[in-house]
């Protein structure tokens, strides 16, 4: 399976599901051979604002990759920040 010029082992992928896709969850379906995982859905204006639950929800573990984020929110500049390496 190819995303761009990702090229992804499997062909299953965990979908971004609110209150369930948490760290431990998408540990879980990557060991049993899942081709990538998301986060649940998070709040950009959150994070822009420092709120923990955003920053803690965007924060994929060693063993997450490949992984991605779902991102929700208004405006450009909320949406932008989050996806600024750190």
């Amino acid at each position: 399976m190819h995303i761009g010029s990702l090229e992804l082992q499997g062909s299953a992928v965990l979908a971004p599901l609110a209150g369930v896709a948490d760290r431990a969850m998408r540990e879980l379906c990557l060991s049993y051979g899942a081709a990538m995982v998301t986060t649940e859905m998070v709040s950009a204006k959150g994070f822009t604002m420092g709120d923990r639950k955003s920053k803690e929800l965007l924060r994929l573990s060693d063993l997450e990759h490949p992984g991605a984020i779902q991102l929700f929110g208004l405006s450009l500049i909320h949406i932008s920040e989050p996806t600024r390496p750190r």
